[in-house]
């Protein structure tokens, strides 16, 4: 039996419970036989190890059998290689009576040995536990005769069975974050968790090969994509896919190769039993989405190919996504034209097996996927391979958007031709998208391209809705914030069913509203943002399109002061979804918000992780105009809370990024500056950087940031007594909670020194679970709080604790077995018994004791 391992000894707690130890160890002593069954991975041969170390110092001297798996047709007898005159004993039928046998991977015993030892427990001579190895799946191959044979034992009385269950996510995320040593990024953790299906040998694998990319400053999640095939990721994942039969592999092996396919197109190739074998043992996951899109565990997936002849393997998963390709002129599913389209780049040759009309769909789709990702090498590549054989107006569109993202002002292209029919509406989406990276002349371009045609009556209403979001774009970008919500709000009214234009013209509104002052519209549209985030959307696309919505509500959250805490849950989905999906640039996105949301909970350790792992997987720089607010508001977070060295990197790099884009963002990095400068102790590069942005903020008409350019200046010691005029005409025009909060600590902020000066800086963002201007001290637990907490139902408190733990509503349902609308009006009614204005400060009032009623409970700190 090999020893403990040194990453084992380090989550030790969590390998081998306590409460199954103590059984097996009771039912042994009292002369019972156990079986102790679980999957590979659930701590049998630890848990084996622990129960030696016991008896041994209770004076029982076990003898430890280890079989092997070898060949059939190699003999060997675990008996004979026990080197024990007690397992000779056993193996001739004249076992002492008390023997102690331990016998792990008891699935590998020859038929010798295991018939040896049933004979001594059927006799009553000997006492054995046998760690069994049983499978996920429900449609494993057969069960061996030593299996068979163990198994009887139970079956007939003789042997107690113990269930080993797989790692549950709460405790495999502890056994990762303690063999990483708080290395790894949430996103990161959120795939290890995934793809370690449970199992503690996965788990433990999986983390190693993260933190060996983390250390090399290599993208983890894709170190485990890749890993090499003799390394001991892949020796893991070999052994984890041998109790799946021929056509689990293969399934495992087609959804790989093509990620996203739905359920429905899989099952005509595989069919409903094993897909939903491999479902349930979570060697597969779906997005939730009404297609349900199948992803699999790409390392597990990996494995199977290789055992199944590797090429060979996925030349036949790739004839099977080819034959699901509908018949010409059908639209075809984007996960297929990704696979399908993959393939024609390396065998082109298989281009002439296809309809014309189907290949140009394939490219066409793969094209617009990989462009909707930020793919454009990819992109142009696909759209130049379909031009080859003809001439498309889609792949045309998609090409020019490609070539025009990738090539600078001087090597762009200068003419997309006509476009007309169906290429239109993507061809007015990709104007919209174009004019908002600011490449206008490109922008112009496709305008003109489609005022040279008339559109269609199918065309003519989306075109419509593209150009009032760009009327709101062009609004917002000349800071006539009221005139962008208005256009905002009619695309939204216009588009019922439009997914896709109505979350990017609810990302302008809430922005706009945020910095137009208005309060009370701002909340509503971050409650319209939570209903959004929370309704099911289908494909990996349109998660980037929600991560970039959660980014845009948590900046409009900090903007007007509310409470960013609400979309936390919304984040976590989104990690979720960023895992499952593969998807480098919504990894990327969701790293940012999650680097924010940390920022904001003053964890600035692990926000600097997040920062770095999300800024390496947006290389090359990215198109998205919200990416350089977000890295802002990090930075100035971080250099409230003392990361000046961070603050300064990520300010450095945004300039030589994108220099000073617009009037707003030059705002913007001139009050980042001058917290930054503070930070460092530089005043005087302080107050020049506080001076620069008041004299840009006030040509943005946006009070909320008017506002805080003002309480700084007076913080800083700014002409305090002019400043402290403006800032109440500043703050006439808007009811955001930050603005009254920052008017009334105005009127008693002194110039003093920069720590002093620092510490009233904090007031200006609200952290997660405070309100605009709260302090940071903790208030004491009373008399009338513990009497508040008695008008709490039991399942409240139950579900506060849940909250308080970080769990997510959908979380909590599945925890207690209720729908999330009843969890929901669970925690309604409980915020409104105790005050409680969000639902973390309810998880942090019901476990710690802190009263809503005193001014100070909101601002302590958080786990």
């Amino acid at each position: 039996m090999r020893d403990e391992t040194a990453d084992e000894a380090a989550s030790r707690p969590e390998c081998g419970e306590r409460r199954e130890l103590d059984e097996a160890a009771e039912s042994i002593e009292a002369g019972v036989s156990v079986v102790v069954a679980g999957p590979l991975g659930t701590g049998k041969t630890v848990l084996t190890r622990r129960l030696e170390e016991r008896l041994t110092e209770r004076g029982c001297q076990p003898l430890l059998l280890h079989p092997a798996p070898l060949p059939d047709d190699v003999p060997f007898e675990a008996l004979d290689a026990a080197n024990d005159e007690r397992a000779e004993l056993v193996r001739r039928g004249a076992t002492p009576a008390g023997t102690v046998v331990l016998v792990d991977d008891a699935q590998d015993l020859d038929e010798a040995s295991v018939t040896a030892l049933s004979r001594a427990v059927y006799a009553r001579r000997a006492v054995v536990l046998f760690a069994l190895s049983v499978p996920r799946v429900a449609d494993a191959a057969g069960a061996g005769v030593a299996t068979t044979t163990i198994l009887d034992l139970w079956l007939r009385g003789f042997a107690q069975r113990i269930e080993l269950k797989p790692v549950s996510e709460r405790r495999a995320r502890i056994i990762v974050d303690r063999l990483s040593r708080g290395l790894l990024d949430r996103i990161t953790t959120e795939a290890i968790v995934w793809q370690g299906n449970g199992s503690r040998t996965l788990l433990r694998e999986l983390t190693r090969t993260a933190v060996a990319a983390v250390e090399s400053e290599a993208d983890p999640l894709e170190a485990i994509r890749s890993a090499p095939a003799q390394g001991g990721l892949s020796a893991a994942t070999d052994a984890h896919i041998r109790e799946l039969d021929v056509v689990a592999m293969r399934t495992l092996v087609l959804i790989d190769r093509a990620p996203g396919l739905p359920y429905g197109d899989a099952v005509r190739c595989v069919g409903r039993s094993s897909l939903d074998g491999l479902l349930a043992s979570g060697f597969l996951a779906e997005d939730g989405s009404a297609v349900r899109r199948l992803h699999a565990v790409t390392p597990l997936a990996r494995a199977a190919a290789r055992r199944l002849g590797g090429e060979y393997a996925i030349a036949l998963a790739d004839r099977s996504v080819a034959d699901l390709l509908p018949r010409a002129g059908e639209p075809v599913d984007e996960a297929l034209a990704n696979a399908v389209a993959s393939q024609l780049f390396l065998h082109p040759h298989a281009a002439a097996a296809l309809a014309s009309e189907t290949r140009e769909e394939v490219l066409v789709g793969a094209a617009r996927s990989a462009n909707d990702h930020e793919d454009y090498g990819i992109a142009a590549a696909y759209a130049a391979l379909g031009l080859e054989g003809g001439d498309s107006e889609r792949l045309r569109v998609e090409r020019f958007y490609a070539r025009t993202m990738l090539a600078d002002a001087v090597n762009a292209p200068r003419s997309v031709g006509i476009v007309s029919g169906p290429a239109r509406v993507r061809a007015a989406m990709l104007r919209t998208r174009l004019a908002a990276r600011s490449r206008h002349t490109a922008a112009e371009e496709l305008r003109r391209a489609l005022a040279d045609t008339v559109p269609g009556a199918e065309s003519s209403a989306a075109e419509h809705l593209e150009r009032r979001l760009l009327e709101a774009q062009r609004a917002t970008a000349e800071m006539r914030w009221e005139d962008g919500a208005r256009s905002a709000e009619a695309v939204i009214i216009g588009a019922p069913e439009e997914v896709g234009v109505r979350v990017r013209a609810l990302m302008t509104l809430v922005l706009t509203t945020a910095m137009s002052g208005d309060g009370a519209a701002t909340r509503r549209e971050l409650e319209r943002v939570r209903l959004v985030l929370d309704t099911d959307h289908d494909g990996p696309v349109d998660g980037i399109a929600r991560a970039s919505l959660l980014c845009g509500a948590l900046m409009a959250a900090q903007i007007v002061g509310e409470d960013p805490t609400p979309l936390d849950p919304h984040i976590a989905d989104l990690r979720r979804l960023a895992v499952r999906t593969g998807c480098r640039r919504l990894a990327a996105l969701t790293g940012l918000a999650t680097s924010l949301a940390l920022a904001l909970d003053a964890d600035v350790d692990a926000a600097v992780t997040e920062l770095r792992m999300a800024r390496r997987r947006l290389h090359p720089a990215p198109q998205d105009p919200l990416v350089p607010f977000l890295k802002l508001c990090i930075a100035h977070l971080l250099a409230l809370h003392g990361r000046v060295d961070v603050a300064e990197e990520i300010l450095s790099r945004i300039g030589a990024v994108w220099g000073t884009a617009s009037p707003v963002l030059e705002q913007s990095v001139a009050a980042t500056e001058s917290v930054v400068s503070l930070a460092a102790g530089q005043t005087d590069l302080a107050r020049d950087a506080a001076r620069r942005a008041l004299d840009l903020s006030t040509r943005l008409d946006a009070p909320p940031v008017r506002v805080r350019d003002l309480y700084r200046a007076i913080v800083l010691g700014i002409d305090p007594d002019r400043m402290r005029r403006e800032i109440a005409v500043a703050a006439a025009g808007s009811d955001a909670a930050i603005v009254d909060s920052l008017v009334l600590l105005a009127l008693s902020a002194d110039e003093g020194a920069a720590t002093d000066a620092l510490d009233l800086l904090r007031r200006t963002v609200v952290l997660a679970g405070t309100t605009p201007g709260s302090g940071a001290t903790t208030a004491p637990v009373t008399s009338s709080t513990r009497r508040t907490l008695t008008v709490l139902t039991r399942r409240e408190r139950e579900i506060a604790h849940l909250i308080d733990e970080g769990m997510s509503n959908r979380d909590i349902a599945s925890r207690l077995f209720l729908s999330v609308r009843t969890v929901e009006s669970h925690i309604f009614q409980a915020r409104r018994k105790v005050g409680a204005p969000t639902r973390r400060e309810l998880g942090r009032f019901v476990t710690r004791g802190l009263s809503p009623q005193d001014d100070r409970w909101r601002a302590a700190p958080t786990a």
